[in-house]
């Protein structure tokens, strides 16, 4: 059996996702290497612990809470994304409630991984299409102005050659949008 536990240790410390497994009783079991570099953590200090005294003791009843529900909970698995502040990382954490086939509770399996370089490249994506979206409602808007002048342009320079004409552009333009906004509604729409 020792073999087979070694065995099991050595896959596990090769995964470049940190697995912690903590037992029915909420200590921790193992620890991988993965696991210690995420958290920062020195497994000798952690192991056969509360998981619940590795957190801040602010975070303590939440753990707790977490815990209970992991007990009770019917699906296979629950993901969490877990923020800390005080390194500026985010985790995602998926935990997998162990039951025997009597349905004990045995404990959970922890799968964390750091996803704080993918979560600071979704921002920067998201602010970088903001931007860009920003920039084409501005050209829009430039072009727009740049159509309406040019429309504009050129009606005068038709009007100009008749006097009769003068204006008449205009004015059917303002009493057709006076028409539409009655109609539609706000001044936007029917520009």
């Amino acid at each position: 059996m020792n073999d087979y536990y070694r065995l099991l240790e050595a896959v596990l410390n090769h995964l470049p996702e940190g697995v912690v497994i903590v037992d029915s009783q909420d200590r921790v079991v193992f620890m991988n290497r993965a696991a210690a570099q995420v958290r920062q953590a020195d497994p000798t200090k952690i192991l056969g612990r509360s998981v619940v005294l590795c957190h801040s003791e602010q975070s303590h009843e939440k753990v707790k809470r977490a815990l209970q529900y992991l007990r009770t909970m019917r699906s296979d698995h629950l993901t969490r994304m877990v923020v800390d502040s005080t390194r500026n990382a985010y985790y995602e954490n998926v935990y997998f409630p162990l039951f025997s086939e009597d349905g004990e509770y045995m404990g959970t399996v922890l799968l964390t991984k750091d996803i704080t370089a993918k979560r600071n490249l979704e921002i920067e994506r998201a602010q970088d299409l903001q931007r860009k979206e920003e920039k084409i409602e501005e050209l829009t808007d430039k072009l727009n102005q740049l159509y309406s002048a040019s429309l504009l342009t050129l009606v005068r320079v038709l009007e100009c050659k008749d006097r009769y004409t003068a204006g008449h552009s205009e004015r059917v333009s303002e009493m057709a949008s006076r028409l539409a906004e009655a109609f539609w509604g706000g001044r936007e729409e029917t520009d």
